[in-house]
């Protein structure tokens, strides 16, 4: 799957915001109700509305089902996402200056809560969970190498999620995992 063009103004609209960012992440991979979202991410289900009407206003998501009562009484709606909402270096050079900076935040303070929960519920500890900090020093070359290199692996990560939704179809086991890929210059001497 190609990633979405983020210099769509949609789609930086939502990766701007903490909230919509973090919609936009549950909803790439499974349906949910603004309610389970809502105790996802500890806030009021009223604040989580306005963010669901602003993305679906934007057509990033769209409604998948409502459930309702035997009486016909609308218990809950849920949505998926119709945009995945990863970066690479190609479209990120396309979103505004004005806006990056907005999008970096959201992305990293989701990092963050990611982590921090993993940490909270053990699961950070997997015997086959993957942490690395790789400091380097290249050259210009070495930098456009790992650039390459990562994009490429974002686009396989992405590739085996949908492989997987054909399998999850067929079983009933399903993990839900959190990939982060972060590459930047570093400020700091190497260490």
């Amino acid at each position: 799957m190609a990633p979405p063009v983020l210099a769509d103004e949609n789609l930086v609209a939502a990766m701007d915001h903490p909230a919509r960012a973090h919609i936009m992440g549950v909803l790439s991979h499974r349906v949910a109700s603004p309610a389970e979202i809502a105790r996802e991410l500890s806030c009021d289900t009223n604040y989580l509305a306005y963010h669901i009407r602003r993305l679906k206003e934007l057509g990033l998501i769209e409604l998948a089902r409502v459930e309702r009562t035997p009486g016909g009484r609308i218990t809950g709606r849920y949505y998926r996402a119709t945009a995945r909402s990863w970066i690479d270096a190609e479209n990120w050079k396309k979103v505004p200056l004005e806006n990056q900076h907005a999008v970096t935040a959201t992305v990293l303070a989701t990092c963050n809560a990611d982590l921090r929960a993993a940490v909270t519920a053990g699961t950070i500890h997997g015997e086959d969970n993957v942490i690395a900090r790789i400091p380097l020093a290249v050259d210009r070359k070495g930098y456009d190498e790992l650039v390459e290199l990562l994009n490429e692996t974002t686009e396989r990560v992405v590739n085996v999620q949908e492989r997987s939704a054909a399998r999850m179809r067929r079983d009933d086991e399903t993990l839900l995992v959190k990939v982060h890929i972060v590459q930047f210059e570093s400020p700091d001497p190497v260490d």
